[in-house]
């Protein structure tokens, strides 16, 4: 903080810091004013070969937020991000691929290693 003074000829700037601490309260990060429902996922069985050639499609209900005290949309949107073995499958095809436009999954191989 800088201040001179524009009466008197002793215009001389002064100084001094000062430190203190910020604390941002971000509403979509704190869980007890935003949390995500929680969807139901039912279990899928898929049969190699089954479906073919398109596969096996499946889509699931959408998340949705939950604001409280009041409704707004600071948020923004949801984002779907999906893994398979841990790897991300997002608009990938085989064996397992999940397409978040729509929230769909698509699945079909042929590869035998996959059984069980």
């Amino acid at each position: 903080m800088t201040s001179a003074s524009i009466y008197g000829a002793n215009n001389t700037p002064l100084s001094d810091t000062a430190s203190f601490v910020t604390t941002f309260n971000n509403p979509c990060l704190d869980s007890n004013y935003v949390s995500i429902s929680n969807v139901a996922l039912f279990n899928q069985i898929y049969e190699l070969f089954e479906y073919d050639p398109v596969g096996y499609q499946f889509t699931h209900d959408p998340f949705t937020l939950v604001i409280n005290p009041s409704a707004h949309d600071l948020c923004g949107t949801l984002t779907y991000i999906t893994t398979f073995d841990g790897n991300s499958i997002n608009d990938v095809s085989e064996p397992l691929g999940y397409h978040a436009t729509n929230r769909t999954f698509d699945l079909y191989s042929e590869d035998m290693s996959l059984v069980g």
